[in-house]
């Protein structure tokens, strides 16, 4: 019997000294640091809104309503409660 090999690929984030910083790493351990990210299923549906919507000079208050728009896009296409 043939066993698969678990892949792993995970969006890491992290704050040092006040800096926020956020990167991916692939199945084969490549690390790509990112502006901003969105890994599983939800992904696709949002990554298109973050690419037109997001800046490096966001505000925090102009942040947080950009979470709120990609959770709303979420919310409309999974039917979350």
């Amino acid at each position: 019997k043939r066993r698969s090999v678990p892949e792993l690929r995970a969006l890491v984030g992290s704050v040092e000294d006040g800096e926020g910083s956020l990167a991916w790493v692939d199945e084969t351990g490549a690390l790509a640091e990112l502006p901003y990210g969105a890994h599983g299923v939800g992904a696709p549906l949002v990554l298109g809104l973050l690419d037109e919507a997001y800046r490096p000079d966001l505000t925090r208050t102009e942040a947080v309503a950009l979470v709120r728009r990609c959770l709303d896009v979420l919310q409309r296409r999974y039917a979350l409660n």
